[in-house]
């Protein structure tokens, strides 16, 4: 993972949100979110944190292998790291429940 860190430091945030992965639907590899969609329990810990009054109402979310996420949030250049998810269990997919 720190690996793809360095690469993607070395690009824009447009060109990061560019980024796109999947076969024949093909879906933004990494990208905001609305807070008020990701678990419950995540939600609670950004109040906790008091993060919901530092910053935005969505959240960042990069996608590495498998189902490792890594997500923050963004203010201007800076990516303030909140949660290392190797389980995709911040904001888990629906075909995971299929």
């Amino acid at each position: 993972m720190f690996g793809q860190l360095c690469d993607l430091a070395k690009l824009t945030w447009r060109d990061i949100e560019r980024q796109r992965t999947g076969g024949r639907k093909r879906h933004r590899k990494h990208h905001d979110m609305p807070v008020d969609k990701i678990c419950t329990e995540a939600q609670e810990d950004i109040t906790k944190r008091k993060l919901d009054l530092v910053f935005d109402s969505d959240i960042f979310r990069f996608r590495f292998a498998g189902e490792q996420r890594l997500w923050g949030f963004r203010r201007g250049r800076v990516f303030h790291v909140v949660w290392w998810d190797p389980d995709h269990k911040v904001c888990p997919s629906e075909k995971r429940h299929t």
